[in-house]
């Protein structure tokens, strides 16, 4: 099966499955001499673990991140970078009752179309659990574009469902579950409350901003749609 590697130049291939024992990367084409260590990711994989708050899924994962090779004595060697994040709360049995089910919103019924077989632990390979290594390997990226060329990026929820949320300011992005560029978030846990109770979901937007880009690197791409995803 293709399709786990994204990139060229910066090539970063997944593995593992949502109830496996562990998941991660290999990224390949990353320069030597970065200094590198698990403090440099680890930030990021935080704010995207699970269990933070009651709008997300309660599976309760620290999601540690290892660096198996490509770094020696601190610094990145120019070799393929090996990052580890260990499953520590697979609780297979959960989903023992739908397991001849299919969820409407998941990709479990086109992964058994498109490939004869599907894991319905959690989703397996086409869980959102598969997001933790990617998120691993933009926080390395990150790190260079911002060594090399002062690149910042910064993202924030633009729209919940049908809540539009107003842009104030980015340093409430941090202090809210949600992400959200305002102070009081209140509208969206009372709606996110009532999609809950209602045994509903919705889609979102987000807004992705890119600074000190250099000439030639960006692309135009589209925001206009909004995807369905979980509630929970």
């Amino acid at each position: 099966m293709s399709g786990n590697t994204f990139g060229t130049l910066f090539a970063v291939t997944n593995f593992g499955e949502s109830h496996g024992p562990a998941i991660g990367c290999v990224i390949d084409g990353c320069p030597p001499g970065m200094e590198l260590s698990e403090a440099d990711i680890q930030p990021d994989l935080d704010r995207r673990k699970p269990g933070t708050s009651r709008h997300v899924t309660q599976r309760q994962e620290d999601d540690k991140v290892e660096i198996l090779s490509g770094v020696y004595e601190g610094k990145t060697t120019g070799t393929p970078i090996c990052l580890l994040i260990r499953n520590t709360d697979q609780r297979s049995k959960d989903y023992s009752e739908i397991g001849q089910k299919f969820r409407p919103g998941h990709a479990d019924y086109s992964y058994l179309q498109k490939y004869g077989l599907r894991d319905p632990r959690g989703g397996g390979r086409s869980s959102a659990r598969l997001t933790a290594p990617m998120v691993a390997a933009g926080a390395v990226a990150k790190k260079w574009l911002h060594r090399q060329h002062g690149t910042v990026f910064r993202g924030c929820m633009q729209q919940v469902g049908e809540v539009a949320i107003p842009f104030e300011s980015w340093d409430h992005v941090p202090n809210n579950p949600f992400f959200a560029p305002v102070a009081d978030v209140s509208e969206l846990e009372a709606y996110m409350d009532s999609l809950r109770k209602a045994g509903d979901s919705c889609g979102a937007r987000v807004r992705v901003t890119a600074s000190h880009m250099p000439t030639g690197w960006a692309s135009r791409c589209s925001t206009s749609s909004m995807p369905r995803s979980r509630t929970r």
